[in-house]
This record gives C-alpha cells, structure tokens and sequence, in this order.
C-alpha cells in the first residue's frame, strides 16, 4: 500500500467520499433549519466515519512498513539512528543471515500492527457500516 503513503492521497479519497454524499440530506437539514455546524457534525462526520477508519487503519499500518527512505538514504544511518523495524528485519535476514531472528521480528510487527488496527477498529468501527 506505497500508494497510500502520501497526504494528498488521503485528501483525494476524502474528496471523494465528501462528494458520495447525496445532496438530499443536505436539503433535509436545510428545510429543518440546521445551520453549517450542525450539518457538519449529523450529515459530514457519520458520513466519513468508514472513510477516516480505513484511512487510519492504513496509515498506521504503513508508518510500521517504512523501509524504502531508511534504506536508500541512510541504511540505517550512522550508529543504526535511522534503522526503522523494517530495515531491522531485513538485516537480519539479508545481511547477517539470521533468518531465524527476522522471521520472529516479523511475526511480532504482525502481532503489534493486528493489535492497533483491531483497538482501531473496537474505538472507531462500531457504528461503521460497509
């Protein structure tokens, strides 16, 4: 998910959900007499909340992936300052043969990104419909 990796992304699917609103419960709130702030907390946010979930959830998930900057710039920079779980794991295993270590490193950064995106899920998801 490199694609996701960039803010202008997650503004261009932000637009896009903010545009898959339909425009009749704009018109609802309108003849109710609902101002710009209660429009915006009953109709903009309940609409984005599924949008702003996997968006987070993505986010998070991508910010434990980092590899590709640490590596070309720096390869960990000077005494490992700029060494990321990403380019660990792949040291271990590709420059200093201990596979063993990097696939236990592995299934722990699962372990760690399955449990955030599932408090993700548990404190943003429970009204979120699909």
């Amino acid at each position: 998910m490199a694609w996701l990796s960039s803010h202008g992304t997650s503004i261009i699917i932000y637009l896009a959900a903010l545009l898959g609103i339909d425009e009749s419960y704009y018109e609802a709130a309108d003849l109710d007499g609902a101002n710009f702030l209660k429009k915006l907390w009953y109709i903009v946010i309940p609409f984005l909340k599924p949008t702003t979930l996997f968006l987070l959830v993505t986010g998070v998930i991508g910010s434990f992936q980092v590899f590709q900057n640490a590596y070309l710039m720096t390869g960990g920079g000077p005494d490992n300052a700029t060494t990321m779980v990403g380019l660990l794991i792949f040291n271990n295993a590709f420059k200093y043969f201990e596979f063993g270590k990097a696939a236990a490193q592995s299934l722990v950064l699962t372990a760690i990104i399955a449990s955030i995106s599932l408090i993700q899920f548990k404190f943003f998801g429970n009204d979120v419909e699909y």
